[in-house]
């Protein structure tokens, strides 16, 4: 893994998050939340979210800018101690199941029964933040073809003044803006 990419997004994480005298403490954990978040991006089985060389790092970074919003990478949330939307939602994504269940279908999503092979609780997704980041990853992609944007994902229905939708992927947009990558996807491979 290429660990520029992993400095880049964990410095990014810092600032999103936390005061400068809790980094080094966070630090070791956000390089952790960084490699699963990359491992996700870059995953052959997955489609990312945009196009062109450097598409799985954009997705990358905006998988954390949601999480920078939805959790601010809180391990109480993370682990399901805490949980947004009155106990509906899960992990660091903040995916909103109750408890419902799902399963990855193709490039989106789909409800599923509790019995099911795949399915995936909350508690599946508070266990495994790779679970986590490939359900908010399917999440978003099905936002971004209804939508065309992140407000089917932050509010449940697609609107062009989503406040939510809109911060998220300024703050993934933005820290691509102010601080170039130096590389393409193809040297940030495993």
């Amino acid at each position: 893994m290429n660990t520029r990419l992993i400095v880049w997004l964990v410095s990014a994480m810092l600032r999103w998050t936390l005061p400068e005298a809790q980094h080094e403490a966070a630090g070791a954990r956000y390089t952790e939340i960084a490699q699963d978040a990359v491992t996700v991006a870059f995953t052959a089985e997955e489609s990312p979210l945009f196009k062109g060389p450097l598409g799985r790092t954009k997705t990358a970074t905006l998988l954390l800018a949601i999480a920078s919003y939805e959790s601010s990478f809180r391990q109480d949330v993370e682990e399901g101690r805490k949980r947004g939307d009155h106990g509906q939602s899960w992990c660091l994504m903040q995916i909103n199941l109750g408890r419902a269940r799902v399963r990855l279908d193709g490039d989106g999503w789909a409800w599923a029964k509790a019995d099911e092979e795949g399915a995936l609780s909350g508690e599946d997704l508070a266990a495994d933040r790779k679970a986590c980041f490939r359900m908010a990853l399917h999440f978003a992609r099905v936002s971004y073809r209804a939508c065309g944007d992140l407000s089917l994902y932050t509010s449940g229905s697609c609107s062009k003044t989503e406040k939510a939708a809109k911060y998220r992927a300024f703050r993934a947009t933005e820290l691509l803006r102010r601080n170039p990558v130096t590389w393409v996807d193809a040297d940030a491979l495993f």
